[in-house]
């Protein structure tokens, strides 16, 4: 959970190169990359209207869907929320000494969400 937090956190926090940096290899972030959730993996953009992309890509390829109608889970979002909030529960989390510690504020922070999840019909 850490890992995914510090992932989002620096991924969706890059606002592009600085003129200076523009010589250097840029590294991914959401500008450059889109994320298939399939594989784990970073990919190429497939649009430029999106902020941010995020594709279930096995699943589009399997229904052979051009990659210009995939559908992307994050249309709508504002990257630096993302990253705002991810450091938000990094800095919440996991500042407490034990993984009992973390574990527990976890749970309370969650609680709400958990149970939500049971009343949705499957």
């Amino acid at each position: 959970m850490k890992l995914f937090l510090q992932f989002c956190r620096d991924f969706f926090n890059w606002d592009g190169p600085s003129p200076a940096s523009e010589q250097r290899v840029l590294p991914s972030w959401y500008g450059t990359s889109a994320i298939d959730v399939s594989s784990g993996k970073l990919m190429d953009r497939c649009s430029r209207r999106a902020r941010a992309e995020l594709y279930f890509a096995d699943a589009e390829c399997s229904l052979q869907v051009h990659t210009s109608d995939w559908m992307n889970v994050l249309h709508n979002v504002d990257p630096d929320d993302i990253s705002r909030a991810a450091g938000v529960a990094l800095d919440s989390w996991f500042n407490v000494k034990t993984p009992r510690k973390v574990w527990g504020k976890l749970k309370r922070d969650l609680a709400n969400v958990m149970q939500f999840s049971q009343h949705i019909p499957r």
